[in-house]
This record gives structure tokens, C-alpha cells and sequence, in this order.
């Protein structure tokens, strides 16, 4: 979902993004469900795991996709 979200958006701050995880439905009741992070831990889950993958990338306090 946040690599779908950013491709729309281009790129985000990352400040938003612990509050962009507990917002998103499918991404809160995976967490409450499975995971039982916090909003900034799986955050940052998420974000360590999609620069992995390469589809972004961290600029300043940005994020941003890598895809076109």
C-alpha cells in the first residue's frame, strides 16, 4: 500500500509516515492483528523493508518512489 501510495504522491514526508500507517484501514488491522508494533516501529518496518526492495529511497526527510 505505501508503495502504491507513493508512486501516486511521488514522494512523502517522513515525519507522516507512523501517522499515514495507523491511518490506512488495511495497514492498522495488519498491525493490530499480527505484527502488535507501534505506528513509528512499523513505520519503520515498512520503510527499511521497501528500500530492500528498492522501490524508495530516503532524501532528507522525504521519501520517495524510485518507480515510474
Amino acid at each position: 500500500m505505501l508503495s502504491f501510495a507513493l508512486l501516486e504522491k511521488r514522494s512523502m514526508a517522513l515525519a507522516e509516515l507512523p501517522a499515514y500507517v495507523a491511518r490506512v484501514p488495511i495497514l492498522a488491522e495488519l498491525n493490530s492483528r499480527y505484527l502488535l508494533m507501534t505506528p513509528a516501529a512499523m513505520a519503520e518496518w515498512l520503510l527499511k523493508d521497501l528500500e530492500r526492495a528498492g522501490a524508495l529511497r530516503r532524501e532528507n526527510d522525504m521519501l520517495v518512489a524510485t518507480g515510474s
